[in-house]
C-alpha cells in the first residue's frame, strides 16, 4: 500500500503535483452515487464514525497504488437495490469510477474492482388492510347520519 497520496513529478519544471487519496475516493464516491439503485456500503464501524464526525466519508471505497508500476487500483464496496440487475449495474458502476477518476486526475488505474456486500430492500408499506377499516367505519357512520 503506497502513501495516502499520489505523486505526478512535472518534469519540464522540476515540480509535483500530489493527490491525497481522499480526494481520490470522494471522486469514486460521487461516480457511484450516480448509478441508479447502488450506494457505497460501509462497515458498522465506519458508519458510527460517521454519524460521530457527522461527516459522509468515502466509506466502503480503498485505493491502492502500486509504487512500482504507477497504477493504482480501486476497491469499492457497493449494496444494490433488489430487483437491479447486478451484473450490469457493477459494469456500470466501474465505468463511472474509471470515467470520473480519469477524467478530473489523469491517475493511471489499473483494476476498479467493485463487491456487491449486499441488497438494499425497500421496507413494507403499512398494511392497507387499517386504513380501510377507517374508511368502511366513517362511510357507514355516514350513512347512518344522512
Amino acid at each position: 500500500m503506497a502513501d495516502r497520496e499520489i505523486t505526478f513529478e512535472a518534469a519540464d519544471n522540476g515540480g509535483s503535483i500530489k493527490i491525497a487519496n481522499e480526494v481520490v475516493m470522494t471522486i469514486a464516491s460521487q461516480a457511484v452515487s450516480e448509478v441508479k439503485g447502488v450506494t457505497v456500503a460501509s462497515t458498522l464501524a465506519e458508519g458510527i464514525v460517521d454519524m460521530i464526525v457527522k461527516k459522509n466519508s468515502q466509506r466502503g471505497i480503498r485505493i491502492n497504488t502500486d509504487e512500482a508500476t504507477g497504477l493504482t487500483d480501486v476497491d469499492v464496496h457497493i449494496n444494490v437495490a433488489y430487483g437491479i440487475h447486478i451484473l450490469e449495474t457493477s459494469w456500470a458502476v466501474q465505468e463511472a469510477v474509471r470515467k470520473n477518476i480519469t477524467m478530473m486526475t489523469d491517475v493511471k488505474l489499473g483494476k476498479v474492482n467493485v463487491f456487491v456486500d449486499g441488497i438494499i430492500l425497500e421496507k413494507e408499506p403499512k398494511p392497507q388492510k387499517v386504513k380501510e377499516e377507517k374508511e368502511d367505519k366513517k362511510d357507514k357512520k355516514d350513512k347512518k347520519e344522512n
